[in-house]
């Protein structure tokens, strides 16, 4: 039910898939050492589909208001961000599945000195998942975390040290007893080496660990991963930037009853920007992802997309994108793949003000009866600022 529900709150989420890009230049206002600097996006549109059914689909007409407020502080080679949105969902056919998010972040970059850096980060979110609750409102989830990262090395330096810690929690906020089984924390470590190799290109290797416990004390999905990766990271240049990685992952879990998994793993990016109004987006990866909750213990992940944004003119920019999300859900017979397209056109009416449309179009198939669907959505996005 889980996935399900993941997917539904993407495509609910009006606007993700049938996004356009942000196109305004918004202005701040300081309040002494803070500028704070508002923006206002406004999307209405059709969901075909809304809970993401095989059959008897329902669509709706829908609108978003997201206000977003962001400050920034600045000190010597200090920064210092939060942001705070919130996205009201409006489902004009079904308004048991109106919506209010929340989420909050804040980021401090610190330079220490010329050898030494520390990212701070924190978040705090109120998230939804949409479906149909037997004529209830969504479900919501409580997301909060904090995370720290550490650079050693001067910026052209030979060799670079980086070393992240994070811890992530996943709780209910309605509805514990259906979704208990999905309230969990995460604690991340990991470090990285950087080698210069040529002087835009870097030999990389990652080591990464995560815990996952779940809080349900008859669950059996706590587990243990490890990731080993080696590959390059090439700086920007006049053209192409990006980071292949390829290596090992294992996922153990703590009960006996689930089947440790295995085997290769990769995340691979890179931009193209054959020119300066013009960039090409590739990446790929593949992950072990954790278990949707319809009895799988885990499951291979894996996807590939590649987005084009083009700026025709001063005024009028175009988007395009397709995905392709393939997941096996380990322990189980099951299989889904997902083909996701998207197009876009923004009209920048003003510095300010920006206008845009957009389309997408889902596809998932899948081998278990009930779970394969079809989405479009159209998205009409109206985005201002001061």
């Amino acid at each position: 039910m889980e996935t399900k529900l993941l997917r539904l709150a993407i495509l609910s989420a009006a606007g993700v898939y049938a996004s356009t890009a942000v196109a305004i230049e918004p202005a701040g206002v300081s309040a002494g050492p803070v500028d704070l600097i508002p923006t206002l996006t406004v999307q209405t549109g059709y969901n075909d589909n809304l809970y993401g059914d095989e059959t008897g689909e329902k669509g709706t007409f829908f609108s978003v208001i997201s206000p977003n407020l962001q400050a920034i502080a600045e000190k010597d080679n200090d920064s210092y961000t939060v942001n705070y949105n919130m996205a009201i969902g409006t489902m004009y056919s079904s308004h048991v599945d109106d919506y209010v998010d929340h989420n909050l972040t804040g980021t401090a970059a610190l330079e220490l000195d010329s050898r030494n850096r520390l990212t701070l980060g924190a978040n705090l979110g109120r998230i939804h998942e949409s479906g149909p609750n037997n004529g209830d409102a969504p479900a919501y989830f409580l997301d909060k975390g904090v995370s720290a990262g550490y650079g050693f090395g001067a910026e052209g330096a030979q060799g670079n040290l980086e070393g992240t810690f994070a811890y992530q929690s996943h709780d209910t906020l309605n509805y514990d007893s259906t979704n208990a089984g999905d309230v969990r924390e995460n604690l991340l470590l990991g470090g990285k080496f950087l080698y210069r190799v040529a002087p835009k290109t870097r030999a990389v290797a990652e080591l990464r660990f995560e815990d996952v416990d779940y809080e349900l004390s008859t669950s059996t999905l706590d587990s243990f991963n490890t990731k080993v990766l080696g590959g390059v990271a090439w700086d920007a240049t006049a053209k192409t930037s990006g980071e292949a990685k390829i290596g090992f992952a294992k996922k153990d879990f703590d009960s006996s009853s689930r089947s440790d998994q295995d085997g290769l793993t990769w995340e691979i990016g890179a931009t193209w920007a054959p020119r300066t109004y013009s960039t090409v987006s590739l990446a790929t990866s593949q992950s072990f992802a954790e278990s949707g909750g319809d009895g799988e213990d885990a499951k291979d992940t894996k996807s590939y997309s590649v987005s084009w944004d083009h700026k025709w003119s001063e005024l009028v920019s175009t988007q395009a994108g397709y995905s392709l999300t393939q997941e096996e859900y380990l322990g189980t017979a099951r299989d889904d793949s997902t083909n996701a397209i998207n197009v876009g056109v923004t009209y920048e009416l003003q510095r300010w003000l920006s206008l845009g449309l957009g389309y997408s179009f889902s596809d998932t198939d899948s081998n278990s009866a009930g779970d394969s669907s079809t989405n479009n959505q159209v998205v009409l996005t109206l985005q201002g600022s001061l």
